[in-house]
């Protein structure tokens, strides 16, 4: 019990130390803090300004992987095969080989540690036959979650000028993949 407590001690300590912080609103250009729980939102500036989200995108890119293995078309130990479009993605990358196997497990590890891009397309291309496609059911989700403020044009974040979401819309899809 005395671990529960100092854990649930530490956690407040954290919050407080955070809303503090947030109290002084210069330093972020939006944010805002959602109970979990209740979806309420306990503080919130500029929350439904649209700004470039780069690899905050790799949210939803994770939430339709892990609906898809939900609903049995994915699998943990499954392997997936790296396209030559995967294996060639700039940025963040785990240098992925074409034509080479990989297991969802290891993709979304990557995705998860090294904000993978070469990784995120694997899986997208995977789910969807190719990224256009998959970029529709983000988009897609996007909108049954109610993300007004939201369009992603890639599954990887890579800067483009239509690829934004807004502090709000990040708060509900990270409530959402939290259900994962």
């Amino acid at each position: 019990w005395i671990c529960i407590y100092a854990g649930i001690g530490l956690g407040v300590i954290w919050l407080i130390h955070w809303i503090r912080r947030l109290r002084a609103e210069g330093d972020s250009k939006a944010y805002l803090l959602m109970d979990y729980g209740t979806g309420q939102i306990l503080k919130e500036h500029n929350a439904e300004e649209k700004l470039p989200i780069a690899s905050v995108t790799k949210l939803m890119t994770l939430l339709l992987t892990f609906q898809e293995i939900e609903k049995g078309n994915l699998n943990y130990d499954q392997v997936l095969i790296a396209s030559k479009n995967a294996s060639g993605m700039g940025g963040s990358q785990v240098f992925i080989d074409e034509n080479s196997g990989y297991n969802v497990k290891d993709l979304i590890t990557a995705v998860v540690v090294s904000s993978a891009n070469d990784a995120s397309v694997v899986l997208a291309e995977t789910i969807s036959g190719d990224e256009k496609t998959f970029v529709e059911k983000m988009n897609n989700k996007a909108e049954s979650l109610n993300m007004t403020n939201t369009h992603f044009s890639n599954a990887t974040g890579l800067p483009n000028n239509e690829h934004y979401s807004c502090a709000k819309d990040v708060a509900i899809l990270m409530r959402e993949l939290l259900n994962y």
